[in-house]
């Protein structure tokens, strides 16, 4: 049965509307119901018009508060009806006090509380009290008034009628409101389960938005196992990974964490505490990264995010900045004292070679052509340190690399040829660099100096030109046993040097000479040689030359 058709939908009629219409369906059978059993009890013709006259407008208002879909003057004929119709008629008609009627009071509390809201449901019970407390009082001082059963059966029957009526609409009207209660308190907690899932959906989506578009590196974890569940493309691009390659395997499988001896697991790591690690790439580079881990909920399994800072770059500067000022350090001590030094040891060799000449010193010949050679070793040394100085003025021009090459092969050949190296050009066609052909040169000589000196027994050098990437590269690769890793770190530190004999000037002149050229020193080394590539950058040096 559809009762939407008889009290209106949810959509079109709040509940005061639909429980307006419940009443006045409940009210009309009532009606129909006491005229029948008015008549059937032979009560009298006025005791059986009036709940038939009452069912007529009883109808009436129902057709107005449906059809029209009007509330306020059905509520309020209804209930006028209610209490200045039919609660007098019954009072007097009914027995009174001892009939039925009270409990018709009590239906009509009930309506009156549910139909009304404020100060007119207030209002409309204090009249409903007044009228009930007035038809108290007129049947206590006139009781002839009140009309009488004509049987005790009649009287037995009435009252329980009405107690019957009462407890069927009184419990009707109670379970019409708490099944609505219940069913807004149901759709309100269901609205507010939606409003929370569209909340919590909004922010994952949001957090997804910024978690894959972020520059920081970021992965996030199964806490029990370390197995990826996802990260964002900066991840992938800084580890060179395939998202499938990542996504459901675990960091032991990946093997990307370097776990040095002092440092901890990452499963170890503190939350929100930020460690160094190095991870190694796919394609086996090491890198430092900032790692810093957080606790979340993810797809509802407890992971951890781990959000990282590639410091690769920035450790790199740091110890370039720190070399860097330590040449200007030198460059600054060699500007102030390195012609003060060589004034007096040109003096003294001056001197050396006047005693060489006379006769009284020939006995002292061999120590005299030591000193001057230890004299010229530590000019040699000096004209180093004044390649150090930073304000060192150079012509920069444009020069072929490999026509500078080609006039120093005979002297470089000559060199390494008695130390039995092998001496390899490899020139490709390149465009001319906007450097100083002299000091280019003397970096040249002092890299495959360096070449020769890194290999005890023979071994080869190649010297190399080629473009990449809009960079002249010069590149000088010996075939020695590379570079130690802590050595590796401090390259290019001034008076640093694993020889006997070295001063530990060499590569911080060079460094130097690249860094007034603008051109960029990188070194590569392993096990089996080690390249010094010097690259000069061809857009640069456009603009350096106009």
């Amino acid at each position: 049965m559809n009762l939407e058709r008889y009290i209106g939908n949810e959509n079109e009629f709040p509940l005061e509307h639909r429980v307006l219409n419940i009443v006045l369906v409940f009210s009309f059978l009532f009606a129909v119901l006491a005229t029948v059993s008015n008549y059937l009890l032979d009560l009298g013709i006025i005791i059986t018009l009036i709940p038939e006259s009452v069912g007529i407008l009883i109808l009436i208002l129902y057709y107005s508060s449906l059809n029209k879909k009007k509330y306020l003057i059905p509520v309020s004929c209804y209930i006028f009806m209610l209490m200045l119709i039919v609660l007098p008629a019954s009072w007097i008609y009914n027995g009174g006090l001892l009939g039925c009627t009270p409990f018709y009071v009590l239906i009509f509390s009930t309506v009156i509380t549910v139909l009304l809201r404020g100060f007119s449901r207030t209002t409309t019970i204090g009249c409903l009290i007044m009228i009930t407390s007035a038809l108290i009082i007129i049947e206590y001082k006139n009781p002839s008034l009140i009309v009488g059963y004509k049987s005790e059966f009649d009287r037995y029957a009435d009252i329980s009628f009405g107690l019957l009526l009462t407890l069927i609409s009184n419990t009707g009207l109670f379970t019409v409101i708490t099944t609505h209660s219940v069913n807004e308190h149901k759709r309100a907690n269901l609205y507010l389960a939606e409003i929370e899932k569209q909340k919590i959906d909004s922010l994952n989506e949001q957090f997804i938005r910024v978690f894959n578009i972020s520059p920081t590196l970021m992965a996030i974890c199964r806490e029990k196992d370390l197995v990826y569940v996802t990260a964002n493309d900066a991840w992938f691009d800084c580890l060179g990974f395939e998202r499938t390659e990542v996504i459901g395997h675990s960091e032991k499988e990946l093997n990307t964490l370097v776990v040095a001896e002092n440092r901890i697991n990452i499963d170890e790591l503190a939350l929100g505490k930020p460690e160094e690690y190095q991870v190694r790439t796919k394609q086996g580079e090491i890198r430092d990264w900032l790692v810093s881990k957080a606790q979340l909920q993810f797809d509802g399994e407890e992971c951890i995010l781990l959000a990282s800072i590639d410091r690769t770059l920035s450790k790199h500067l740091e110890k370039e900045i720190s070399r860097l000022d330590r040449l200007n350090l030198v460059g600054e001590i060699a500007a102030s004292i390195g012609h003060e030094i060589r004034n007096p040891l040109t003096t003294v060799r001056g001197f050396l070679q006047l005693f060489q000449r006379r006769n009284k010193y020939l006995l002292d010949k061999e120590n005299i052509d030591l000193m001057i050679a230890e004299l010229d070793r530590a000019n040699s040394i000096i004209t180093e340190f004044l390649s150090l100085a930073k304000d060192r003025k150079i012509s920069l021009k444009f020069h072929c690399l490999n026509k500078i090459i080609a006039e120093l092969y005979q002297l470089i050949y000559a060199t390494s040829v008695s130390e039995g190296i092998e001496i390899f050009l490899e020139q490709k066609s390149i465009p001319d660099v906007f450097v100083d052909d002299n000091e280019i040169r003397q970096l040249i000589l002092n890299l495959t100096q360096n070449a020769r000196e890194a290999m005890i027994e023979g071994g080869k050098i190649i010297i190399s030109t080629c473009l990449i990437n809009e960079n002249v590269v010069l590149a000088i690769k010996d075939t020695g046993k590379g570079i130690p890793p802590e050595i590796l770190e401090k390259l290019g530190t001034p008076f640093l040097t694993t020889k006997e004999n070295g001063t530990g000037l060499g590569l911080a002149v060079c460094y130097r000479i690249a860094e007034r050229n603008n051109a960029k020193i990188e070194v590569e080394t392993d096990a089996t040689g080690t390249t010094f590539s010097v690259k000069f950058n061809i857009m640069m040096v456009n603009s350096l030359s106009t």
